[in-house]
């Protein structure tokens, strides 16, 4: 199972989180995972290309941690927004795979 967690402050996001493994396939015929891969790093990377220097990023296997450092960025937020969509997409089609929680601190 992926879990997701996006957090918020004041309707600005503060981390997104995505950790485990789908279990949908087998590791390298995923497709869960790797639609979940594929955003999460798009994401990224699109923040280390567009928003520098507003987020920190710690990563391990089956983990993927961003953090805001300026959530007044439009551009960051944009960005999270757009991700979490895209990951709600998938949600939707394989709900038994993948949960999504957004929480208000």
């Amino acid at each position: 199972m992926i879990r997701i967690k996006m957090t918020e402050r004041q309707g600005k996001v503060e981390t997104l989180l995505a950790e485990g493994h789908a279990g949908y396939a087998e590791m390298g015929q995923d497709l869960v995972c790797a639609g979940v891969s594929c955003i999460t790093i798009g994401t990224n990377n699109a923040l280390d290309e567009l928003a520098p220097g507003t987020f920190q990023t710690e990563t391990r296997e089956g983990f993927l941690k961003i953090r805001v450092l300026n959530p007044e960025d439009p551009k960051t937020q944009l960005i999270l927004r757009t991700a979490w969509i895209q990951l709600q997409t998938i949600a939707e089609s394989y709900p038994e795979f993948i949960k999504l929680k957004k929480q208000e601190v």
